[in-house]
């Protein structure tokens, strides 16, 4: 696990990425989806949470030739909630694609509320 302050801006999506490539590197999974989630993820926890810091940190769970690969991002503002906006954006929309990245680069992501007095956000593939 990593973490930042939330004034270090897009230094941290840098560092972030670099933490969990040096993680997932080896799995299973396209490197670059995983590092286009993690970006996508901690921008969305530097944009819209009202925290001080924000963590990062990548895990694998590994029996029998499958696995579970994941990214997680903790903020400490349990009160905001990232959420897909229906429809997609459109081709002149200057936001929004986001989390639709992170939906059709992951095989699974979602919100944890209340862990260790924040929320979680994460992101899954399996193999």
């Amino acid at each position: 696990m990593i973490a930042f302050e939330k004034n270090t801006g897009n230094h941290a999506v840098k560092a972030a990425r670099d933490h969990v490539a040096a993680i997932a590197g080896k799995w299973p999974i396209d490197l670059d989806d995983v590092l286009v989630v993690t970006s996508e993820l901690v921008t969305n926890a530097l944009r819209h949470a009202s925290t001080d810091v924000i963590q990062v940190g990548a895990w694998a769970i590994e029996k029998d030739g499958r696995g579970l690969y994941s990214v997680e991002v903790w903020d400490r503002d349990d009160q905001s909630r990232p959420e897909l906006h229906e429809p997609p954006p459109g081709p002149d929309a200057e936001a929004g694609r986001g989390l639709w990245l992170v939906q059709g680069l992951s095989g699974n992501w979602g919100v944890l509320d209340g862990v260790s007095g924040g929320k979680l956000v994460y992101a899954e593939w399996t193999r």
